[in-house]
């Protein structure tokens, strides 16, 4: 019963049923609001997409953006692609938190997740741009060991409260 609207240059646009997308998790009446402009005239607006649905953090790509939002159990991670218009590309669900930021190697193949899961250990995925599953390491060391996770080209790497790599 609401429909989204926003305001470019002090303009109200009101996005057409095509640019409105409803996440089937949406667990809040958030919108999240993605929009392009011409950069070489930055008053032009070129396209707006509302999604229905929460993002916490988001990563940029050369043509997709992808917004993670965490549940209280479940990490919801949805790709757009975008260009001179915003779409919605894919949705996918894993069990679990997000364990510091997603990261996609320099060829854009293949982006990494990592999860704190229920059974209090990290996991890592694997997915290819469309977030299609392309592998992932389960439950491969306790949560408690881990402070935090650094990605850097082809590697995850995890390392302990005292900064010592596992």
């Amino acid at each position: 019963s609401y429909l989204p609207v926003c305001y470019v240059n002090g303009r109200e646009v009101l996005p057409t049923g095509e640019q409105i997308q409803v996440s089937p998790d949406a667990d809040s009446p958030t919108y999240t609001f993605i929009s392009t402009i011409n950069l070489r005239e930055p008053e032009e607006f070129q396209d707006v997409f509302s999604y229905l649905g929460e993002g916490s953090s988001f990563y940029l790509t050369s043509g997709q953006i992808y917004m993670m939002h965490d549940g209280r159990s479940s990490l919801n991670l949805t790709a757009f692609t975008y260009g001179r218009s915003i779409r919605l590309k894919s949705e996918t669900q894993l069990e679990g938190q997000l364990m510091g930021q997603l990261f996609m190697d320099p060829r854009e193949r293949a982006l990494r997740v990592s999860v704190l899961t229920e059974e209090n250990s990290v996991s890592l995925y694997l997915f290819d741009k469309d977030l299609e599953l392309l592998g992932a390491m389960e439950n491969f060391v306790p949560a408690s060991s881990v402070s935090k996770v650094w990605y850097r080209e082809y590697f995850a790497y995890y390392y302990d409260s005292a900064g010592n790599p596992l």
